[in-house]
């Protein structure tokens, strides 16, 4: 069953939704990991669910120098490998900005006809990265 029709039809869905803004108590960086292995062992927890479809990271006001934002790219970074070991689960790093709604910005986060995990939205617009292979000449 594809992954939308599973959203959408499924009598019980599990996920997990994170996050994490300019208020995200991270008071400094000796912080950090013990938020990243809580973080880990609810996404393990969640894994072992039946009913597991979706996890969610939505980032907002972070400073980039923040012990919070470092949090942020380690959970960026459990979600990237996750979704490779879990192609059946849906995952997404939702980057927001001023000007995009919630609203909006998760009716194309759960779109389960996108592939990519990592979405930034500037302007009500989302944006993604790719990777390409280019040979070394």
């Amino acid at each position: 069953m594809p992954r939308l029709q599973r959203l959408t039809e499924a009598k019980s869905l599990a996920g997990l939704i994170l996050v994490m803004d300019g208020e995200t108590p991270v008071p400094d960086m000796s912080e950090v990991p013990a938020l990243l292995t809580g973080v880990f062992r609810s996404l393990q927890t969640l894994m072992r669910s039946p009913g597991k479809a979706f996890c969610l990271l939505i980032k907002r006001h972070l400073d980039a120098s923040s012990p919070a934002a470092t949090a942020a790219g380690g959970v960026e970074g459990m979600f990237l490998s996750a979704a490779l070991e879990y192609p059946s689960v849906l995952f997404r790093c939702v980057s927001l900005d001023d000007d995009t709604g919630l609203q909006s910005a998760l009716d194309v986060a759960l779109d389960t006809r996108r592939y990519p995990v990592q979405i930034s939205f500037r302007g009500q617009e989302p944006f993604t990265q790719a990777a390409k292979v280019h040979p070394i000449l």
